[in-house]
C-alpha cells in the first residue's frame, strides 16, 4: 500500500482515542469474525517496545540503531461480558491447557483516522497471541490480557458497521 497523505481530520483537530480500534478474529482464517476490544476499558496503547542500541565510537561519534518492535497493547481490566465470543475463546482454552492456541490469534488494527467514505487504513497480523493475565476481581469478574501483534503482517483497509467489522487484504 501507498503511504498516507493525510488524516481525516480537520486542520487543528485533536484525533479521539475511539479512531484507533483494536479487533481479535473469533471466527477462523477463512471466515473471520471480528471482535471490537475494549469495552470498559480508559486507555489502551500500543505500545512498540523497539529495542535499541546506542554506540559511541573511538571518533565519539554517538549512534542509535532501532529494530522491529514488539507491538503490544494491555486491556485491564477486561470484564468478562455475555456475548463475548473472544472470553469464551480464552475460557476454554484456559480450561482446557490449550496453551499453544494463545500464539495463534488473530488480531486487526484500524486506523479509523485515516481513510473515507467509511474505508479506513488497517493492519492485520496472523499469528500473535493474546495472554491472559488473571481471572478474578472485586465486584466484577476480569480477565485482563495482553494482545501482543506478531506473525504476518498485512496491509490493507476495513470498515466498521455497528459491531461488523470487515477486512480487505
Amino acid at each position: 500500500m501507498a503511504d498516507a497523505t493525510a488524516f481525516n481530520l480537520a486542520p487543528g483537530l485533536k484525533a479521539d482515542r475511539k479512531l484507533m480500534v483494536t479487533c481479535a478474529n473469533v471466527g477462523t482464517a477463512d471466515a473471520p469474525e471480528w471482535e471490537i476490544l475494549g469495552y470498559g476499558i480508559e486507555e489502551a496503547a500500543v505500545e512498540f517496545n523497539f529495542e535499541e542500541e546506542v554506540i559511541t565510537d573511538i571518533l565519539g561519534i554517538t549512534t542509535a540503531t532501532i529494530s522491529k518492535p514488539q507491538r503490544r497493547q494491555t486491556f485491564d481490566p477486561y470484564t468478562v461480558r455475555g456475548g463475548s465470543k473472544l472470553h469464551l475463546k480464552l475460557y476454554n482454552i484456559i480450561r482446557n491447557e490449550r496453551w499453544p492456541e494463545l500464539s495463534n490469534m488473530d488480531l486487526l488494527l484500524v486506523h479509523l483516522y485515516v481513510g473515507a467514505n467509511g474505508v479506513f487504513e488497517a493492519e492485520r497480523f496472523t499469528g500473535s497471541a493474546i495472554n491472559p493475565q488473571s481471572l478474578g476481581g472485586s465486584g466484577t469478574l476480569d480477565m485482563p490480557f495482553d494482545a501482543i501483534f506478531g506473525g504476518k503482517h498485512t496491509l490493507g483497509t476495513a470498515s466498521i458497521d455497528g459491531e461488523n467489522v470487515s477486512f480487505t487484504g
